[in-house]
């Protein structure tokens, strides 16, 4: 794999640059979940982003290594706590109260 300057990117380099986004996506994951004042977990905050994302319940369970009813549950009570009427609506009312981007 390389650039067109010539850099040549071997396997090693391209598997520690993949753990390296790996950690800092975990990093920006788990601190940029504000909680205060939504009522809602920090999972369930990261499911609504997820969503947010378009990403599909499949997806987030492996992302996330946990169950899809798991993550349906999530959903469920994040919608209750948000008094939302379904996950569109969820993710609206975090978006207008500045919670998710």
């Amino acid at each position: 794999m390389g650039n067109e300057k010539g850099t040549t990117i071997d396997e090693d380099m391209l598997s520690s640059l993949t753990l390296f986004g790996k950690l800092v996506g975990k990093f920006v994951e788990e601190s940029d979940l504000p909680s205060q004042g939504t009522g809602l977990s920090k999972r369930e905050l990261e499911v609504m982003k997820r969503i947010s994302w378009g990403e599909r319940t499949k997806d987030m369970a492996a992302a996330m290594q946990i169950s899809e009813l798991t993550i349906n549950q999530y959903v469920k009570s994040s919608i209750k706590k948000l008094s939302a009427h379904n996950r569109a609506h969820a993710v609206g009312l975090l978006i207008r109260r500045g919670i998710l981007t």
